[in-house]
């Protein structure tokens, strides 16, 4: 005998964490969520005490046995050690044993992905791929929203607003999109000359920027559009407001990877393929500063929350943090493999990148070899102090959740792994130096040694 945990309601096909389109299309995912599926968990004699805001568990039949529950309930029944995720988003051990880490598996796209990024509250999870559908999904229990349909290339880049009401994408098709993150509705489309690598929002939600590679005779460029969210779609230019023109240099072709606005929009932040990162002034487009970080290609860029800080991950087996004001160095994490992304905590001191092997040659390497775990350094002590597995192809996304509490990595096996931290992580101390007791000599030895010498010159 013993008692029964249930979840609420999943609008999956049984699989946590997933959504299949055969099971839910888009168009009637309101009526599919309120199928009445449920996964049963088994837990010890004692009852699992439920979240306060949690309903009722309902009180379990004693001449229930396994066999019985398993033809009340088709889903799969996990074993009492494992772990399920709630709509509440929280991880809950049914067992005895202590709480652990377990990922939730995405599997919304069919090819590589490109991009995950949380919004700014944190509750959506958007996501790229290499197969034209952006989706959106719920981060505390990765139930998938929807997708944005509409693009014919490679997702490159994507960005939602300040308050997650309109949704920018950059394609490989040569255009960025302009969606509404509720209806999944395209509002507009901006065409370019080139495959659109980034896509930005400018503070107020009212201006985007983009970058475009070089196409035939046209150079790759930055783009800055208008688009005034109270005013009518209709009303919106086709051609950019500003175009900043980025020509070739002793003759070879530069092409931008990021871009982001800087506070209060102060200047247009873009990184480069040959290792340099520029500033451009959004108004009159003149380059601001130059300067470069890596010897070679900067793959991915990312801030904190209020952007005094920044991290690039380079092709040159380094990550480096800076300043934002001034743009000094401060730290750089080394690593024995190309670093694809790289994030930063909001509520630790702690650096998460991701990478790996070429993806040209993964296909001949097992994943122990391609090294295709997400690592954590210590953002102060540049020391690498754990890794999360799971991964068969290098890592290409990362994102952190605002809260702090849960990250996302996309690779180029075509996954996206939710990862919600478990207790022992959130609740983990970092070291400090030890404090000196009362009486200690506080001197260091340097200084020591500075007045043994002043002494043997007297």
């Amino acid at each position: 005998m013993c008692n029964a945990v249930w979840t609420q309601p999943l609008w999956t096909d049984g699989r946590a964490g997933t959504a299949d389109d055969s099971v839910c299309p888009p168009s009637d995912r309101r009526n599919i969520a309120r199928r009445p599926f449920a996964i049963a968990v088994f837990a010890s004699r004692l009852p699992a005490p439920a979240p306060a805001h949690a309903p009722a568990a309902p009180t379990a039949d004693p001449t229930r046995t396994a066999a019985t529950d398993a033809d009340h309930n088709p889903l799969p029944i996990y074993p009492r050690s494992d772990l399920h995720h709630t709509r509440y988003g929280s991880v809950v051990d049914c067992g005895a044993n202590e709480q652990k880490m377990r990922p939730i598996l995405l599997k919304g796209h069919e090819r590589s992905i490109t991009v995950v990024k949380f919004n700014f509250d944190g509750d959506l999870l958007f996501t790229g791929s290499k197969d034209h559908t952006p989706s959106v999904w719920r981060s505390e229990n990765g139930e998938r929203l929807g997708t944005f349909n509409g693009h014919k290339g490679t997702i490159w880049d994507l960005d939602a607003c300040r308050f997650s009401k309109r949704v920018l994408t950059a394609s490989a098709d040569a255009s960025a999109k302009l969606w509404d993150c509720e209806t999944g509705e395209c509002i507009k489309t901006f065409s370019h000359h080139g495959p659109v690598r980034g896509a930005a929002w400018a503070d107020g939600s009212n201006t985007f920027a983009t970058i475009s590679d070089p196409f035939v005779e046209h150079n790759a460029q930055i783009s800055v559009y208008d688009v005034p969210e109270d005013e009518e779609p209709t009303t919106y230019s086709d051609s950019p407001r500003l175009e900043i023109d980025l020509p070739k240099i002793d003759g070879k072709r530069v092409n931008a990877t990021n871009i982001v606005w800087l506070n209060l929009n102060e200047a247009l932040f873009v990184t480069f393929d040959n290792g340099s990162i520029r500033l451009y002034d959004p108004v009159t487009g003149e380059e601001l500063d130059e300067f470069f970080p890596h010897e070679k290609k900067i793959n991915r860029v990312s801030f904190n929350l209020d952007k005094t800080l920044f991290i690039t991950s380079s092709a040159d087996f380094t990550s480096k943090l800076y300043d934002v004001v001034d743009l000094r160095h401060l730290k750089t994490y080394k690593t024995d493999r190309p670093v694809n992304d790289a994030v930063i905590s909001e509520t630790k001191d702690h650096i998460l990148l991701g990478g790996g092997q070429e993806a040209m040659s993964v296909t001949t390497t097992s994943g122990k070899v391609g090294k295709f775990e997400t690592r954590f350094f210590h953002l102060v002590y540049e020391e690498e102090f754990g890794s999360v597995k799971g991964h068969f192809g290098p890592i290409n996304a990362l994102a952190i959740n605002p809260n702090g509490r849960c990250y996302a990595s996309g690779a180029e096996d075509g996954y996206i792994r939710l990862h919600h931290f478990d207790k022992s992580y959130l609740d983990m101390k970092d070291p400090v130096p030890e404090e000196l007791e009362e009486g200690e000599d506080d001197e260091t030895d340097e200084e020591k040694d500075e007045e043994d010498s002043d002494e043997d010159s007297d």
